[in-house]
């Protein structure tokens, strides 16, 4: 199928990739007390992406219908799936969204309650177990694996207007060549995502793992646990009149990294994120990974205010712009 060839390539080509991205194209002694300017480049924008697709995911109030195959778009896999795939550093997040085109294929194991009570597309409380029997497709380029499980719950009450609450338990995709040199890329994820929806604010809140490997050999993984909170510039918050109207993300939180290139280390990284100037949102910008017009994040190394990155958020759908910094006396 071409999807899974359209993998095929993904792999044979990630490998490559990673081992420059890992590091920024630095070379030289790993530090988690520094960091350079290309190092930053990579690590900023991945924590920009996953921030703009938190960011995102507070905009539009539904998931869509119980209908089709488990990833599909309109379905609560696909929930699941548009986070996973904002997860996904940007160098490969188009290309993540491969994983949903033959989603009618994939049927896991459902144990829970799957009904909708309140008709917004996310089951009251269910659990999702993907197996290599249940959730596998290939063809004569390779084949493609999804194991591990999702639970996912609605959290709507008398005060939450819109929320939810899913876990992620070891789960996985893997895509692996067929031909005499496999090449096979496999991400891991475990973590919690919980969003709540009142009359006032948005907020969402994360603890995820992220890893990558590629042919065995784990490239980068980090970890994020972050919150982030929306107050709309005027107005209530109302999730049956639409998107999210005009306001402002604030987020805080830590996020680790810890990059590889072949067996070496290239560099282990803790950062405390803050939120140094509000993160504009104007109620319009439809962009899945980079809906802010204007804001500024800041990671500080270990905590350390004189040492990290800053990352400057440009506009709707534009790249923001990171940078790094040392004050240090």
């Amino acid at each position: 199928m071409q999807s899974v060839r359209q993998l095929r390539l993904f792999a044979v080509s990630l490998a490559g990739t990673l081992a420059v991205a890992a590091c920024g194209g630095d070379s030289g002694p790993s530090s988690s007390n520094t960091i350079s300017q290309s190092q930053a480049t990579v690590i900023g924008s991945e924590a920009a992406g996953q921030i703009g697709g938190l960011a995102g995911g507070l905009t539009n109030f539904s998931s869509g219908s119980l209908t089709g195959g488990f990833f599909a778009p309109a379905r609560p896999g696909g929930l699941v799936f548009a986070r996973l795939r904002k997860l996904a550093p940007a160098s490969v997040r188009l290309r993540l969204a491969l994983l949903a085109s033959p989603d009618s294929a994939c049927v896991p194991t459902i144990s829970g309650d799957t009904l909708d009570t309140d008709g917004d597309g996310i089951p009251n409380g269910a659990t999702y177990t993907f197996t290599a029997g249940n959730c596998t497709y290939g063809d004569s380029t390779g084949t493609v694996v999804i194991a591990g499980g999702i639970s996912l719950v609605d959290t709507d009450n008398a005060t939450t207007l819109f929320g939810y609450d899913f876990t992620l338990n070891n789960f996985s995709v893997t895509a692996t060549d067929s031909n005499p040199q496999a090449n096979s890329i496999k991400f891991v994820v475990d973590g919690t995502q919980l969003v709540t929806v009142t009359s006032a604010t948005a907020a969402a809140a994360e603890n995820v793992t992220f890893l990558y490997a590629v042919n065995g050999t784990t490239y980068f993984s980090f970890a994020s646990d972050w919150n982030t909170s929306f107050t709309p510039t005027s107005g209530q918050i109302d999730p049956t009149s639409g998107p999210l109207q005009a306001g402002a993300f604030t987020v805080g939180g830590s996020y680790d990294w810890n990059g590889r290139s072949g067996t070496n280390a290239d560099g282990n990284w803790k950062f405390t994120l803050a939120t140094t100037a509000p993160l504009q949102y104007d109620g319009q910008c439809t962009d899945p990974d980079y809906p802010l017009d204007s804001g500024t994040i800041q990671g500080a190394i270990n905590g350390n205010q004189q040492v990290g990155f800053t990352v400057d958020f440009q506009g709707c759908g534009t790249l923001p712009t990171v940078t790094a910094y040392d004050t240090t006396p």
